[in-house]
């Protein structure tokens, strides 16, 4: 697996409507089984990660989430500044 194709699948499970909980779960386990296989997460990971985030209204989530990309030494990119912006845009 590539973290282009891991960022679209959790992207997809983090915003799959009813059953949100279950997908953001089935999420992070996809994440984690990325990391345990050695790979690492890139900035468009966090960011898809962070959406159901966003849709929230969690800006805070959304920031604490950036700030661990940061301190893994990925710099924002332009999903994550999406993301961040969004995350301002729908807080509550």
């Amino acid at each position: 697996a590539t973290p282009e194709a891991l960022a679209f699948l959790v992207d997809a499970l983090t915003l799959s409507g009813r059953k949100k909980k279950k997908g953001i779960s089935a999420a992070d386990v996809w994440i984690q089984k990325f990391q345990s296989s050695g790979q690492e997460l890139t900035a468009k990971v966090y960011a898809a990660r962070a959406s159901a985030d966003v849709i929230s209204g969690d800006f805070e989530q959304v920031e604490a989430r950036m700030q661990q990309m940061e301190a893994v030494g990925l710099e924002m990119d332009e999903d994550a500044l999406t993301v961040m912006l969004l995350a301002y845009g729908y807080a509550k």
